[in-house]
């Protein structure tokens, strides 16, 4: 391998989970291979670098002010049709910008966490412009055509159900492998909850409910209203971790809610300790999204899963609550009935916590990254 150019992954910056998946994989890769090069690239910067900014704040509105009109789309495309050949044809826009990025990294191979990506890498290696190995990392529970491409000579999926999904849409086993999705490797080996909680100077022994929404932090309108509550109704036997993202005008409304209301609680931003937050916690309340969920399982962390994404998170949701890792909340008024059950129950935590472990498959960036290779070497042997 130490001949062969970079591994290079395609990825997006349209919420967080694409980003730390390929993040997570660069990471495995180095350990497992350090004298491999690996290159993350933005792929949206470059065939699209000046309406890039502008389509992602379109994606993050429509999904914030209009989820039913993205729900919709999403399920009249799961499978291959009209709409979603038209969409995967606007692909195509930008794909020279992308043809001399490759031409100019020389890359061992092609690794995709994100849907445009893969759609165009499939293309450029269907028109004989790519001649090695193109993988893609699915990075939700769930199977959809922006997923799916004829020219992918591999997809690391996160389930053995998406497996089964995929197998029945005529993708051959020989072209599957259920990794997990890619979480960094600190999920795998936490602090122990003590210590955790000693870092972040919370209390030691009040139980600890996080909070988070991905990257941007779009929990809840009302999220501040719940932590309140859930305080006043547990008689303040509670602490919480919200994480805001890059929401600051979130962060600004809980810092001074918990502030007046003496609510014990750690309110932050864009972080990188989310291993030790989940390691300091009890239980998470969070929306459905692939990555959070799966650095969740990881953790082995009990989840609430609130207001899902029609489409790609409630698939997700589904998932999680049919492996007994989550439960799923309709409102946020049931939540603090809900959680005061939870935590005075500690049968029923250690049970989702068991689930959730036996859900998530472990070091699931290192079984990616010796896929990624072996299919590399598979590659090199044939030709």
């Amino acid at each position: 391998m130490s001949n062969q150019g970079a591994v290079l992954i395609l990825t997006g910056d349209y919420g967080a989970g694409h980003l730390r998946a390929a993040e997570a994989l660069e990471h495995s890769l180095q350990q497992l291979y350090p004298h491999l090069p690996v290159q993350i690239v933005d792929v949206m910067s470059v065939t699209h670098p000046f309406f890039s900014p502008v389509s992602k704040y379109m994606y993050l509105r429509s999904i914030h002010h209009f989820p039913r009109t993205y729900g919709f789309l999403f399920r009249k495309t799961r499978q291959q049709g009209a709409i979603s050949n038209t969409l995967k044809t606007i692909q195509k826009l930008g794909l020279r910008r992308l043809t001399s990025l490759i031409a100019r990294i020389k890359p061992s191979a092609i690794v995709s966490t994100f849907p445009i990506a893969a759609g165009a890498v499939s293309m450029l290696k269907g028109a004989g412009l790519v001649n090695v190995p193109c993988m893609t990392v699915i990075t939700d529970y769930t199977d959809h055509s922006y997923w799916l491409y004829p020219h992918t000579d591999r997809y690391l999926v996160g389930s053995s159900s998406v497996a089964d999904r995929l197998r029945q849409l005529g993708i051959p086993s020989s072209r599957i492998e259920v990794t997990g999705i890619p979480v960094q490797s600190s999920f795998n080996s936490l602090l122990s909850k003590q210590d955790a909680r000693k870092m972040f100077s919370l209390q030691a022994d009040l139980p600890t409910i996080m909070i988070m929404g991905g990257g941007e932090g779009l929990v809840a309108r009302d999220i501040g209203e719940t932590i309140r509550s859930t305080h006043r109704f547990l008689k303040g036997g509670v602490q919480f971790i919200v994480v805001c993202g890059r929401n600051k005008k979130l962060h600004a409304e809980l810092a001074e809610l918990v502030h007046l209301n003496r609510i014990p609680a750690l309110i932050t931003g864009y972080t990188d300790h989310i291993a030790e937050f989940m390691a300091a916690s009890d239980l998470l309340i969070t929306k459905p999204g692939g990555l959070t969920s799966s650095e969740a399982l990881a953790a082995s962390l009990p989840m609430v899963l609130i207001h899902p994404l029609p489409g790609q998170e409630e698939d997700n949701a589904a998932y999680l609550t049919a492996s007994g890792a989550a439960l799923l909340v309709d409102e946020l008024s049931e939540l603090p009935l809900l959680l005061m059950g939870l935590l005075n129950s500690p049968n029923k935590l250690r049970q989702m916590k068991r689930r959730a472990h036996q859900a998530s498959i472990p070091n699931s960036a290192d079984v990616a990254a010796a896929a990624i290779i072996k299919q590399v070497a598979n590659e090199l042997i044939i030709s």
